[in-house]
């Protein structure tokens, strides 16, 4: 069992309309992103007089909009095998977690993965035969801990990181993987072979960091630490480990009685590497901002009235989507842009509230 000191869980605001952060968005497989047909999964609040959240799936465009599931969804990102054909989902059922995975061609679902407690949604390996997912061993004393399973559901296992762990994703050769750790109450990033073998902090001892994402290439890494206020900011760092460097300074002018300034998170990589954008709390409501890979030429793209959050890349990178409630009529719609900000276009339009796009291989 892996003790875990403090899990780094946030949730979207269009899941409960209060003052929460957004939480790191679901992880796009780097190593199959290419120029093949596209769809947009999202989950959406379409039942009447309920707020149970679905899975409903989309053309690029916003057209031929379908349900996919209709069990009611955790409201949580889902992630997708990198080859689109099945889609990893959460719910809450007779007071269990439930992960599931679903195939899209037949829309039939099989659970992976249940807990009492908690169990995150899941990460596919680039050859999309394993997942890996963080579940609560026990809450109470804070034990967590990293798993692996098969696509079918079957040999679920657990990682033995040999210290606390939480989040974790896959380098892009599949054979190793990143997470969070826990060692003398600070978290930091760590790498290790999916054995187990070769464990190393990467990121320098001391520095605390709740989040993170690989680059497409697996030489970079993008995280979401806190600046002296408090409040979260992005760094940078070689995947290989070392130094960080911080790369946002902005805070939100407003502050919350006892909370620390919203600052920035939920970076994205672009499919080549190249950019990043991510949410940003400088003009007090959240906003898409983008950079270069470097952390320079940063840049406002949105201006919505309330919140634009939850940034996905198209897998051409022509296209950047989100979810934004600028139409106070609409609640919540999913948004497309171009990655200057330019032709901002809404493809919902329903009286209910649309979240958490992520681009899928049709």
């Amino acid at each position: 069992m892996k003790r875990y000191a403090a899990i780094f869980l946030l949730a979207l605001a269009a899941c409960k309309k209060d003052h929460q952060e957004p939480g790191p968005d679901p992880v796009v497989n780097p190593a199959l992103l290419d120029n093949a047909p596209a769809e947009v999964v999202f989950i959406s609040r379409r039942i009447d007089n309920s707020a149970g959240w679905q899975l409903y799936i989309m053309n690029m465009d916003g057209t031929n909009q379908r349900l996919l599931s209709d069990r009611i969804l955790q409201c949580a990102p889902v992630t997708a095998s990198g080859d689109g054909q099945k889609i990893t989902f959460n719910t809450y059922e007779n007071n269990r977690q439930q992960l599931y995975v679903l195939d899209k061609a037949t829309g039939t679902r099989k659970l992976l993965a249940t807990n009492d407690e908690f169990i995150s949604n899941a990460a596919w390996s680039p050859d999309n035969s394993k997942l890996l997912f963080t579940k609560a061993i026990n809450v109470s004393t804070g034990a967590f801990g990293i798993f692996t399973v098969d696509s079918d559901g079957s040999n679920e296992k657990e990682i033995n990181t040999g210290i606390s762990a939480g989040q974790a994703q896959w380098f892009p050769d599949g054979q190793s993987i990143g997470f969070i750790g826990v060692e003398n109450g600070v978290a930091g990033v760590y790498a290790m072979r999916l054995d187990g073998s070769d464990r190393k902090r990467l990121t320098p001892a001391g520095q605390r960091f709740g989040a993170f994402r690989i680059s497409p290439t697996g030489e970079q890494i993008v995280l979401i630490g806190n600046d002296q206020g408090g409040s979260q900011q992005l760094f940078l760092m070689n995947a290989k480990g070392g130094v960080t460097r911080q790369v946002t300074t902005s805070v939100s002018p407003r502050q919350w009685p006892g909370n620390p300034r919203d600052g920035n998170n939920s970076p994205v990589w672009s499919p080549d590497g190249s950019k990043i954008a991510y949410v940003s709390w400088a003009n007090e409501t959240p906003d898409i901002f983008i950079m270069d890979a470097n952390g320079k030429n940063d840049k406002r793209l949105t201006s919505g009235a309330i919140r634009d959050e939850s940034p996905q890349w198209s897998r051409d990178g022509k296209y950047i989507y989100f979810n934004s409630n600028r139409d106070m009529s609409l609640s919540h719609e999913i948004y497309r842009m171009t990655p200057d900000g330019k032709n901002q276009t809404p493809l919902n339009q329903w009286m209910a509230d649309d979240v958490y796009p992520l681009i899928i291989k049709k």
